[in-house]
């Protein structure tokens, strides 16, 4: 049993994956700045996306650390846009700079922590804020899983208030409508470690959702 359960998950593996890549395929490649790809894991996913079709990579960063992990990789850069910036900082600065002036459709994460790379995003006067909060969803291929699966907020917002949490949630479904999953289903997850029927009442006021499947907070999804 367990020998059949290892061999329909390794058949299963990258499928979700795949799908997704292929729903791009009709698409142009857009033109995406790559924050500080410093290391080889942050080059060579920028380079096989472009070899994939999806992006055009302007890659944003000091130019000889860019060029040095090319060459511990054996990586060609020919033909690829460098902006060559001083260091991480101020290759995430523009990169908003960039997005703002609309050279750049999508800002890509390098070799720098997340907090220095979102530090611009979210300014005020120059950043690229919208009326919606800003969050992140992982989009995880789980063989064993027979559908796609979303997880928000895993990085970015730490204690979301009412308003966040309704974002965070569309934000989401947003991604997941135009990904073409329509209706997507969601549930929250809270480990608050108490017993549920104890405390939904607190948690369905905090989130403006319910048990009985009334979502009116946020829209797109399946009733």
């Amino acid at each position: 049993m367990k020998g059949s359960f290892s061999r329909r998950a390794d058949a299963a593996a990258g499928k979700r994956y795949h799908e997704l890549i292929a729903q791009a395929e009709p698409f142009d490649a857009i033109r995406t700045a790559v924050v500080h790809p410093v290391d080889s894991a942050s080059l060579l996913g920028a380079l096989e996306a472009q070899s994939a079709g999806l992006i055009q990579p302007v890659l944003i960063g000091p130019q000889p650390r860019i060029e040095a992990a090319a060459k511990e990789t054996d990586a060609d850069l020919s033909g690829v846009e460098i902006v060559n910036v001083e260091h991480s900082g101020a290759a995430a600065e523009k990169a908003v700079e960039l997005a703002r002036a609309a050279r750049v459709d999508a800002i890509m994460k390098g070799a720098l922590h997340t907090d220095e790379l979102m530090r611009p995003v979210v300014d005020k006067a120059r950043g690229l804020r919208t009326d919606r909060r800003i969050s992140h969803v992982f989009a995880l291929d789980v063989p064993s899983y027979p559908k796609h699966l979303f997880i928000t907020d895993a990085a970015i917002n730490i204690a979301p208030d009412l308003e966040d949490k309704r974002d965070i949630v569309q934000n989401a479904i947003d991604l997941a409508l135009a990904l073409r999953i329509a209706q997507p289903p969601f549930c929250i997850d809270a480990h608050t470690g108490v017993h549920f029927e104890k405390d939904w009442k607190q948690f369905s006021d905090q989130t403006g959702l319910e048990p009985s499947g009334n979502t009116k907070a946020v829209s797109g999804i399946a009733g």
